[in-house]
């Protein structure tokens, strides 16, 4: 209804493309790529439409992963510019992070998505605030600063346990 009462609305346009994908995912069907096509297709629109707006930045690069695609650098473009109009906001931070990282062995650009990947982790793991994900960021930086061998370090969201001094 949002569209048809206002069909340049960003949010609107950028949610139908979004509800495309999670309604095939919730009937397990696989999407056809004229149907990927279609919803990506809103996305794009509701970008265009606010090319300021979070929102669809940020789903244009998940629709990758919806449709079990891997996602172009543009996609992580815009999810980097999605960073930095929320800047605030950890667990996209987190998010552009681990896409750098992942691609640090596909890309001929590795080593400078890791730097990268590792300025972005730097606010995050120097919070004054404690929680789960600076302490992943830390694992993360330590990691990338020892050279970035072997697998990823995984993150286990477990709480904050105190011991109590007896």
């Amino acid at each position: 209804r949002a569209i048809a009462i206002s069909a340049t609305n960003s949010r609107a346009l950028t949610y139908r493309g979004i509800a495309m994908f999670k309604q095939h995912e919730e009937d397990s069907q696989p999407m056809t790529p004229a149907l990927i096509n279609q919803a990506r297709g809103f996305i794009i629109r509701g970008n265009r439409a606010d090319p300021e707006d979070q929102v669809p930045l940020i789903a244009y690069y998940r629709s990758f992963g919806w449709a079990d695609e891997p996602a172009p650098m543009l996609a992580l473009d815009g999810l980097h510019k999605a960073m930095r109009l929320v800047p605030q906001e950890d667990s996209l931070r987190m998010e552009l992070c681990m896409a750098l990282i992942r691609r640090r062995s596909v890309a001929p650009d590795g080593a400078r998505n890791l730097s990268i990947a590792r300025n972005l982790l730097t606010p995050l793991a120097q919070s004054p605030h404690r929680s789960s994900q600076q302490n992943y960021a830390l694992q993360l930086v330590e990691w990338i600063d020892a050279g970035a061998n072997g697998n990823v370090p995984l993150f286990i969201n477990m709480p904050e346990v105190e011991i109590a001094d007896d």
